[in-house]
């Protein structure tokens, strides 16, 4: 409703600006949903995609309950170099390549960059966690992802946690 969907997003979902006009705001939204919920405890399917639009980085002023501080990994391509073996610096990522997600769907690492001065260079944006780990095993470049994500998926890459220590509380 704030902004106008993309075509390729109205091609994939049929869904139009004409559709979605009259809907909440995305804050009023969740907010009639936590008053749905009240309380309850939500079992979902396939949750380690969705959790990832719940952190409370990309919450805004809408409030949350923290259930778990999950910690923000760089992912590299297998024999990635780094001085400490045990983890990477934000500085040793400064010059990379990144393959991230989809702009807007990823406040997590973005907060981090911008925290730290950093403006990553993208190499591309993918819409899927695994699509961005199969790009990086192959070789096109390195990501930042949260551990509970990472540890979802069967890839062949090297992980590390990042200095300083940075998590994302969802």
């Amino acid at each position: 409703p704030q902004k106008p969907i993309p075509p390729k997003i109205t091609e994939l979902t049929g869904i139009t600006d004409i559709m979605v006009a009259d809907a909440p705001s995305d804050e009023k939204a969740l907010i009639d949903f936590l008053k749905f919920v009240n309380g309850r405890t939500l079992v979902a399917h396939n949750a380690a995609f969705d959790i990832g639009f719940l952190s409370a980085s990309s919450a805004g002023n809408i409030p949350i309950e923290p259930l778990y501080k999950d910690q923000l990994m760089a992912v590299v391509p297998k024999g990635f170099y780094t001085e400490d073996k045990t983890m990477v610096t934000i500085e040793e990522l400064s010059n990379c390549q990144f393959v991230q997600p989809m702009e807007n769907c990823d406040a997590d690492s973005q907060n981090l960059f911008r925290e730290y001065g950093y403006n990553a260079k993208s190499y591309c944006h993918v819409i899927d966690d695994l699509s961005i780990l199969t790009m990086v095993e192959a070789g096109f470049g390195v990501c930042i992802l949260p551990q509970m994500v990472v540890d979802c998926f069967n890839v062949s890459v090297d992980v590390y946690p990042i200095e300083p220590e940075t998590y994302r509380i969802i």
